[in-house]
């Protein structure tokens, strides 16, 4: 098996630590192979005869505990995911055996799982990307475990808040590990009033997706991915009127929040500061010569960039999607000149085998950057390419503040 990357095992340092809290978080982007790290963590609690829990909040991501934790072939593993697999638990004693137990959230709290974790006492508890407010009963799950952990995206928020930071590995630890290109972040910071309301949005998509037992696929926050995916939980709402979905989950109610939201976002009086973000980036770098790239998730991302740029006198040499032909593509990469940029999707830059001369990346904001490593994987600092990513600051408009 390859060896932990130095990162990885200076977490893994960390929860072998007698010196340990409690409680801790385990902040990540995506891909950086935190879970590993838990996995390694998992071998040597069950090898002592202790008992774990894994929550998740879908039932695809238990699903993967599940066949990683089976292919180490060192724990053994109990997937809680039907009425007979609680009872069974009932009647054994896997707090003899080392077992780590797999649930989602749902199961926690409803019907005979409940009933057979509130009769047992962990050595660790895990929550994998827990939901941001859970219900009393997964907290007493807490008080009956010696130690927990929250494995969470750098910027989540929720009941770990207060938790001890056991780790942040952000992307340039991945980067310096794999001898890629090191990121430059660019920040920007949105108002109170806007992070309320992203907010607001992305806990109504994620009731959407916890309903349905679904994981939530947001590869952006940006404004115009978020409106898309309103318009679509509306829409459902609307065109079941009540009915169930596909998930066997009424969302009429879920469907007239969302046409609240879209109003507001609609109106909303707030410049975007990632525009703002990235035309400080942007106009600096074409200034120099550069030949700039602009990478979005998402369609609706590289369009309203465009739309942007246009509308500033600044128009982009072309949008670039997978979905144009491919001999159309490299007719605009080849025809790119010094002081001319692209908004492109990853996949597409993901592709390309030689960049042109003294190229700029900017990463347009996405939950993860999980893209932007794709495209970081396929060259290395030798290739002269310069990376930035646009980043949201943590700290409130007024925090320091005189």
């Amino acid at each position: 098996m390859k060896p932990l990357a130095e990162y990885q095992q200076a977490l893994l340092d960390r929860l072998t630590d007698p010196a340990r809290p409690r409680a801790g978080v385990v902040a990540s982007v995506a891909g950086g192979g935190v879970r590993r790290v838990i996995e390694s963590y998992l071998d040597d609690v069950s090898s002592n005869g202790a008992l774990t829990l894994v929550v998740c909040p879908t039932r695809g991501l238990v699903e993967q505990w599940a066949d990683r934790l089976k292919a180490r072939e060192r724990t053994a593993v109990t997937v809680l995911d039907s009425t007979e697999a609680a009872f069974r638990l009932l009647e054994g004693s896997p707090e003899q055996t080392g077992q780590v137990l797999l649930t989602t959230y749902h199961r926690a709290i409803h019907g005979p799982g409940s009933l057979a974790l509130s009769e047992l006492n962990f050595e660790l508890i895990v929550h994998d990307h827990p939901l941001r407010d859970i219900p009393e009963r997964v907290y007493s799950l807490n008080s009956r475990a010696r130690y927990l952990i929250a494995l969470v995206d750098q910027q989540s928020m929720g009941f770990w808040s207060d938790w001890p930071l056991l780790a942040n590995i952000a992307s340039e630890d991945i980067a310096r590990e794999l001898g890629h290109p090191i990121l430059v972040d660019v920040q920007y910071r949105s108002s109170v009033e806007e992070r309320m309301l992203r907010n607001e949005i992305i806990r109504l998509l994620q009731e959407y997706a916890s309903r349905r037992e679904l994981p939530l696929a947001l590869s952006s926050d940006s404004r115009p991915a978020l409106h898309a995916s309103l318009m679509n939980l509306a829409a459902a709402g609307s065109d079941l009127d009540g009915a169930q979905n596909k998930g066997g989950a009424d969302v009429s109610d879920l469907s007239q929040r969302a046409w609240t939201l879209l109003d507001r976002i609609e109106n909303s009086p707030d410049p975007d500061p990632r525009l703002h973000a990235l035309d400080s980036v942007l106009d600096r770098q074409l200034a120099d010569g550069a030949r700039c790239f602009v990478l979005a998730s998402r369609i609706d991302d590289t369009r309203y960039i465009a739309d942007h740029l246009a509308n500033t006198g600044r128009a982009p040499r072309g949008v670039l999607t997978v979905a144009i032909p491919a001999a159309e593509r490299r007719s605009i990469l080849e025809s790119l000149e010094p002081g001319q940029s692209v908004v492109a999707s990853y996949g597409v830059c993901e592709l390309l085998d030689v960049w042109p001369p003294n190229s700029v990346v900017i990463s347009w904001p996405s939950p993860g950057n999980l893209r932007l490593r794709g495209v970081l994987a396929t060259i290395d600092e030798a290739s002269g390419v310069r990376f930035f990513q646009l980043k949201e600051s943590k700290s409130l408009p007024h925090e320091g503040a005189s």
